[in-house]
């Protein structure tokens, strides 16, 4: 609408008109009463009016109320300020014609002519500069959001623990309204195993069933779950897919939803759900980063898979060979009470008689003295050998701790030869009954190895707390094999027992050779109340 030329109007005439008319951004020029006088086809646009429709109503009509009292502030200012001067931005809100809010930065001018004062205004359509801006920021969060759900699968001990920091994260970081993990249970019904956000009644209300059949079982959710798929909703109210959870998603203010597949050897297992109230957020590049999500928890999912069957087959290992242990134990207890009842002390008692027949037949037949004494000396190394072979049998004893039981052991193996022996101790060496009685075992056995094979001049006991673990050496200085041949040899299981030992325990045992000469036995058994291996051990 054209003002009428002179007067109040005179201002918007010739040059100056064009100049506005021509300006890219969206002009409008009130008077000092408020009243929009001037508008051009630019500003029209933006609050979808027709000019001739604007000039001549107030500037209430276009500005949202809370803003129009500053206006009126900077026009009162203005009014009685004698030196006119430009007024700033505004940071504002607008009202188009169809109701809808715009929002807006408004330039203003004041203008005098004569007597005459005016405020000109440029108006500026933020709205895709705003869209673009939260946009960037979304996808800030939504990288953040990935980075920090990357960290969760790194560091999670299960898939509970992982599941639930996925929810909070996406959550928390990733700007959304809500997130949740789903799984499909006998009956064909999706169930609920982790959920965050603002939205846990509307979770927690969902009924979704896996039958196609069923307008339950057609959303998002039940299809990732039943074809292994991610499935994405940019509207959520329009989508016919979601159609049962229209009225309460509304007033949730859910408008978009995103769902994908999580996987456990290739077949899914769990489907993360998210919802947004932004509608249109999941764009082709947002589908690809939680596809890459998706596909890295099910990865992990798979890692902790493997991680429970390998337990659980250590567990079954473990257990099969404490039975086998223990009943080695019951029959080297059985075989030592009946060689001491029987064999030992027999042949003591033939002993002792060989020494009264040695004197007898010193004096009935001398020349054959020689023939006892060599008997005896042969039934004495058996009786010798046999009471060894106790010692071995023996259990550990029970009344000592580990170290005065290593030193009781070292003391018997080397006692009478040339081998010299030390026991160092560091830290509180403790160890629960049952994986004490296998480190003795362990222990007793390198010693005896090193003194009968190795034939060490000197041997070092050491037990060191490392940790949660008791660590126990037995180095000695003598024949050195090369480490890949630390096997036992044919018809002799000492080394694979003392391994079996400390696998029972959850343990390990390496067999090294020592610096300078000498083998090395290093056992490291875990401080665990029983004798099953901790998780993952």
């Amino acid at each position: 609408m054209s003002p009428p030329e002179g007067g109040d109007d005179a201002l918007l005439t010739g040059a100056v008109r064009s100049l506005l008319d021509a300006s890219p951004n969206g002009v409008l020029a009130v008077n000092t009463l408020g009243d929009i006088r001037y508008v051009n086809a630019r500003l029209a646009r933006i609050f979808g009016y027709r000019p001739d429709d604007l000039v001549g109503q107030s500037l209430d009509i276009l500005l949202e109320e809370s803003v129009v009292p500053r206006h009126r502030v900077l026009r009162a200012e203005y009014l009685h300020d004698p030196r006119p001067r430009p007024m700033g931005v505004l940071n504002a809100t607008g009202r188009r014609s169809d109701g809808s809010i715009v929002p807006l930065d408004i330039s203003l001018t004041p203008v005098e002519i004569g007597a005459q004062r005016w405020v000109v205004a440029a108006v500026i359509d933020i709205s895709a500069r705003q869209a673009a801006a939260a946009r960037v920021a979304a996808l800030t969060r939504i990288h953040r959001t990935i980075a920090e759900t990357n960290h969760a699968i790194v560091h999670s001990a299960d898939a509970d623990e992982l599941f639930s920091e996925l929810c909070r994260i996406i959550v928390e970081s990733g700007g959304l309204l809500g997130a949740w993990i789903g799984r499909a249970d006998a009956e064909g019904r999706v169930v609920v195993d982790a959920c965050a956000g603002a939205v846990p009644e509307y979770i927690a209300a969902l009924d979704i069933r896996l039958d196609p059949a069923s307008p339950l079982g057609q959303g998002p959710t039940a299809v990732a779950l039943r074809e292994n798929r991610s499935c994405y909703c940019n509207d959520f109210q329009q989508d016919p897919r979601t159609a049962p959870w229209h009225a309460a998603a509304e007033r949730y203010g859910i408008n978009a939803a995103a769902t994908v597949p999580l996987c456990v050897d290739g077949r899914p297992s769990a489907v993360l759900t998210l919802y947004s109230a932004i509608p249109d957020l999941f764009d082709d590049e947002l589908r690809a980063l939680f596809d890459g999500t998706g596909r890295d928890v099910s990865y992990a999912l798979d890692g902790f898979r493997a991680v429970a069957e390998l337990e659980t087959a250590t567990r079954e290992r473990n257990a099969l060979l404490k039975r086998v242990v223990d009943s080695q134990d019951a029959e080297r207890a059985k075989i030592a009470g009946d060689v001491h009842d029987d064999s030992v002390q027999s042949l003591a008692a033939v002993d002792l008689r060989l020494g009264l027949l040695q004197r007898r037949i010193a004096e009935a037949a001398p020349q054959l003295v020689d023939d006892v004494v060599a008997v005896k000396r042969v039934v004495t190394g058996a009786s010798e050998r046999l009471r060894e072979l106790l010692f071995d049998l023996e259990p550990a004893p029970d009344d000592l701790d580990l170290v005065d039981a290593l030193r009781s052991m070292a003391a018997h193996i080397f006692e009478g030869g040339a081998t010299s022996w030390t026991v160092d101790s560091v830290g509180d060496p403790d160890l629960p009954q049952p994986a004490r009685a296998q480190a003795l075992r362990i222990a007793k056995e390198a010693m005896s190895n090193a003194r009968a094979h190795a034939h060490a001049a000197a041997v070092t006991i050491g037990v060191l707390r490392v940790g949660d673990a008791v660590e126990i050496t037995v180095a000695d200085d003598g024949n050195a094999s090369d480490p890949g041949t630390f096997v036992s040899a044919p018809g002799h299981r000492g080394l694979a027992t003392m391994r079996d030992r400390a696998g029972m325990t959850g343990g390990r045992l390496a067999i090294e050779a020592r610096p300078g000469g000498g083998t090395i036995v290093r056992c490291r058994i875990p401080v665990t109340g029983d004798c099953t291996p901790a998780a993952g051990g």
